[in-house]
């Protein structure tokens, strides 16, 4: 009989876990969404640095489920004086920002090293516009980037950036760059996973 609550009782205690767990997560993104969208992203990059098998997919997963169950939403995060972003830790790009604060480092520095007030620059596939604000900013208002993005879908989210980070000298071109007039076939995935 002792033995049998004993087991009842751990079944009870480790069944507590996950709701303790999700409870924190919504009251946690209530709080806090970026501290909270941080974390799951972090910890979902230590696990998957550590343990590179399959099953460490699983905090990316979770966290395209708590978007879906309306727990986490995309967060403004300013990475720099001026440079915010509207961010969504489904997106490969995004979720490195979130992490991090920058996206390809030496790419960053070398691209930003380069301009100076009154440069032009072409973003080809400015996706969420990283590269086109931290420049726009460089370049001043004498300056012009042209953000080139395909993706009807990204898009949206591009702009949305440009306006949250009053980058006024950014223009959008909403069509893909190819060698010669032709039509392609555009393919969106659904999620970004890792290799």
């Amino acid at each position: 009989m002792t033995r049998s609550r004993s087991w009842l009782g751990f079944c009870l205690q480790l069944a507590i876990i996950p709701i303790v767990l999700a409870a924190a997560l919504v009251i946690g993104s209530l709080m806090s969404p970026v501290s909270v969208s941080r974390w799951l992203v972090r910890g979902g990059d230590k696990l998957h640095a550590y343990w590179p098998v399959r099953a460490t997919y699983a905090p990316f997963r979770l966290i395209s489920l708590l978007y879906w169950a309306g727990v986490l939403h995309p967060v403004q995060v300013e990475i720099r004086p001026g440079a915010v972003f509207e961010l969504d830790a489904r997106d490969l790009v995004a979720r490195e920002i979130l992490s991090w604060d920058v996206w390809e480092k030496a790419n960053t520095d070398l691209i930003l090293g380069s301009l100076q007030e009154g440069s032009v620059m072409v973003d080809i596939g400015a996706h969420i516009g990283y590269y086109s604000i931290l420049s726009s900013k460089v370049v001043g208002p004498s300056g012009r980037i042209v953000a080139v993005e395909p993706n009807p879908e990204t898009v949206p989210r591009l702009r949305k950036n440009l306006a949250l980070s009053r980058a006024s000298n950014v223009v959008v071109q909403d069509v893909a760059c190819t060698d010669k007039e032709t039509t392609l076939t555009f393919y969106q995935a659904s999620v970004v996973r890792r290799k």
